[in-house]
This record gives structure tokens, C-alpha cells and sequence, in this order.
């Protein structure tokens, strides 16, 4: 049965509406202009009333700077390298190279994780002409207060004479970088941890107060006075209140013949114990927000190594959501790097910045990294071996015979796909 339009024709079908896109703000909610700015979505900012200022002093509280400071540094201690489809490459070659020399890799990886805390960071790219060519020579964070998201999700920059912002992509093409943590169209600035945990740090810095002058009035040892039978309400009023200054001064002045006895309030921890409790349960939630684990708490408990190494791998977990934030900034850099220069080498490399974690020398590794020398038919790279901490030695020579010579992915240092390949004989053995 056709369809029928409101005059009772048939609507003839059209394909026309599948391109493009259709539900946009500036349509479907009726803006008169694109540049109008989505405010901050943050219910924290919206509630107190103010800047993303109340976010940097939030990470200054100690807890919170403790375990920033604790996953930034897990972050600075990763390696880093390029992957690429083709070995010995030479584009790979020369990106390493000017990594090395221009960048300060670490500090950048460091500064894109601030956008895991606060949603989002904004770098802007130095640019230089080195032997003919525009590359990158260094980046810089810049504040966030600069920096605004418009209707459509677009980064726009601040200004004196634009308050309204400027589409940096459109202005300045290849020259801001935006990571953003858990972003979506409805919140393109992104959900940080800050905002997480602001309340909570309140609670530990103002609001627990509060809570324990309660605990001193509700928690502390009762006092009874004893009055004849026939006393007064104003007799039993004054008693009362020179109760109140025992309790609170340890002397008052009782009418002769009231007797006052105190006695233990045993249903009620003290004060110092819920505030034990209460910075306990605020510590563990920030590191598992941070680090994914509060180790510090649970070694405390049975089976302390066991847990500790669950700890250790969930902490792992959390290190890839800073680690992609990170590689996100270098693998931009690569591909602007690309489109704006004639480079040596071949497009095919398919070139990628990777960080990975450095593996420790343990038993089991030993074993794994043994079994896949003896698979393979591969002697394991004195890189490798140095990072490992093995000695020469500490291996059979490889042999001829098995393993395969399927191609793998490989790095431009020669030991990152080698990690790759443990992990997946890990799962394997």
C-alpha cells in the first residue's frame, strides 16, 4: 500500500535523503548559527558556578595528586616505537630519528593524559622547515580555558575580538591537536576523573567537618541526672543544662542533691574511628579511578601477593586509556607529517607510534621467551635481551628447523614485535 502525503498523493521513493547527514543541532534544534558555543556539560561546573578552574585546584588535593603523579609516571616509564608493515623501512627510519632529536616525547605523553583527568587537551603544533621539509618540532599544551566546543562539535579558540571562537581546523589546518577522554556527540568536551571525584574531595576537605561535630554531639558518652520526683520543670531544665556544660567542659555546677552519672555510648564508633573509615573508603576509590587497583589497601588483607599481581595487571588496564590518548598525538603527527612533505621511503609502511610497557624479567617470561626462540626458529635480539635483563648465555642457540615463516608486523628498533609474539604465545602455552 503506497504511501500518502497530505494532500492523498502517493510519495514517491527517493534515495536522495541517504546522503549526507540529516540530524544535525543547527536542524533539528533550530539554531540560527553554527557559532553558537555548547557550554561545559559538567554538572560539577554548572552546580558550584564556576570555571574548569575548580578542576585544578580539585587535582591539588593530596590524595588525588598522589595518585595522578603515580599514573603520569607509569605513563613517562613506557616505551616507545614504530611499528611498521615493512622491515628495514626507511620513512620509519627517518621518523624515529626526528622523534628522538625534536620532540620531548615524554613530556608530551604526560601532557595528553591530563586529558583522562580533565576530558580534554588541546596542543598546539610548532612546525619548522628542516632540510626542506615542514616538520614538527615541538608541542604545547595549552590551557583549556582557551578553548571552546561549538554546536557541532568543532574546537574553537577564544579570542579578545571573537568571543564566540574561531574554528581552529578550518583557520589553522594541522596546527591544534584535541584528545578528548570518553568523548560523544552530546559531550564533545569530554568526562575527566576530576569530575568524578570532585564531590568526593570536597567531602574530604569541607563537607567531613560537618560530619564530625555531628559524630561529637550524636558519638560521645551520655550523661543522667537524678532529680526528686517532684522537681520542677524549670528545676529539671537547670539540670540539664549544667549536664551540657559537664559534658562539653568537664566542670559545671550542680544543685545539692542531684546526682549525675555518665555512661559509655558503646553503640556508637568515635569520631576518629569514622573519620579512619571514611578517608580509607575516599583514598580507594581515587586510586581505583586512577590506577585501576588501591594495592596500598589491599595487601593489608590475605593472600597479599596474589593480589598484588591481579592488582598489577588491572593497573595495566588503566595505563592502556592514558597510553591511547598519548599515541592519538604522535600518530596525528605522522599522518600531517606525510600530507605536507615528500618523505624518503615508500606510503606502504603503514607507520604507527606505539608505547608499550617494559617487561620484567620473571621465571615465567624466561620460559615464554625461551619457547618462542626454540618455535620459531628466532634468536632473540640483544635488545631485547638487555631489556629483559638476561645475560648472554641464558639461551640455546636457535635452531633451523620449526616455527614459521608467516610475516609479522616489526619495529623500527627490532624487539617490539617480538613482545607482540610473547603475548600471544602467552595465550597459546
Amino acid at each position: 500500500m503506497p504511501i500518502l502525503d497530505h494532500k492523498g498523493r502517493p510519495i514517491q521513493p527517493s534515495t536522495k535523503h541517504l546522503q549526507g547527514e540529516l540530524a544535525t543541532r543547527e536542524i533539528v534544534e533550530a539554531i540560527a548559527t553554527a557559532a553558537e558555543l555548547m557550554p561545559h556539560p559538567s554538572h560539577v561546573l554548572k552546580t558550584t558556578g564556576k570555571t574548569i578552574a575548580a578542576f585544578k585546584k580539585t587535582l591539588l588535593q593530596p590524595d588525588v595528586k598522589a595518585a595522578s603523579l603515580n599514573f603520569h609516571d607509569g605513563i613517562r616509564a613506557l616505551t616507545w616505537d614504530l611499528s611498521q608493515s615493512v622491515a628495514e623501512g626507511e620513512r620509519s627510519k627517518w621518523y624515529a630519528a626526528h622523534l628522538k632529536k625534536h620532540l620531548r616525547i615524554q613530556d608530551i605523553c604526560s601532557d595528553a593524559v591530563f586529558a583522562r583527568e580533565y576530558g580534554y587537551t588541546v596542543f598546539e603544533v610548532m612546525w619548522a622547515e628542516i632540510e626542506g621539509r615542514q616538520v614538527p618540532v615541538d608541542l604545547v599544551a595549552k590551557p583549556r580555558e582557551w578553548f571552546k566546543f561549538d554546536l557541532g562539535g568543532r574546537l574553537r579558540m577564544i579570542t579578545r575580538n571573537e568571543p564566540k571562537g574561531i574554528p581552529v581546523d578550518e583557520k589553522w589546518p594541522r596546527k591544534f591537536i584535541c584528545v578528548r577522554h570518553d568523548a560523544s556527540y552530546e559531550n564533545p568536551y569530554g568526562i575527566g576523573l576530576i569530575e568524578v571525584v570532585y564531590w568526593l574531595v570536597q567531602g574530604l576537605n569541607s563537607n567531613f567537618e560537618w560530619l564530625l561535630q555531628f559524630l561529637e554531639d550524636d558519638g560521645r558518652d551520655h550523661w543522667i541526672g537524678y532529680v526528686p520526683a517532684d522537681a520542677s520543670q524549670e528545676y529539671i531544665d537547670k539540670v540539664k543544662t549544667a549536664l551540657s556544660v559537664l559534658r562539653r567542659r568537664s566542670v559545671a555546677v550542680l544543685f545539692e542533691g542531684v546526682r549525675a552519672e555518665q555512661r559509655e555510648n558503646k553503640g556508637r564508633k568515635s569520631s576518629s574511628d569514622v573519620f579512619i573509615a571514611f578517608d580509607q573508603y575516599a583514598v580507594t576509590k581515587i586510586n581505583k579511578l586512577w590506577l585501576g587497583t588501591d594495592l596500598s589497601m589491599q595487601l593489608n588483607d590475605v593472600g597479599a601477593r596474589a593480589t598484588s599481581e591481579t592488582g598489577a595487571d588491572i593497573r595495566g588496564e588503566a595505563l592502556s586509556s592514558g597510553k591511547a590518548l598519548a599515541e592519538q598525538v604522535f600518530n596525528t603527527l605522522i599522518r600531517w607529517t606525510a600530507e605536507l612533505n615528500s618523505l624518503p621511503g615508500s606510503d606502504d609502511e603503514e607507520i604507527n607510534f606505539v608505547l608499550s610497557k617494559t617487561a620484567e624479567t620473571t621465571k615465567d617470561q624466561a620460559e615464554i621467551d625461551k619457547t618462542y626462540s626454540e618455535a620459531t626458529g628466532r634468536k632473540l635480539s640483544d635488545q631485547l635481551l638487555a631489556r629483559r635483563g638476561y645475560e648472554p648465555g641464558d639461551f640455546t642457540e636457535a635452531t633451523e628447523e620449526g616455527g614459521n615463516n608467516e610475516p609479522v608486523t616489526v619495529f623500527q628498533s627490532g624487539y617490539g614485535g617480538l613482545v607482540d609474539a610473547v603475548e600471544g604465545l602467552k595465550k597459546k602455552y
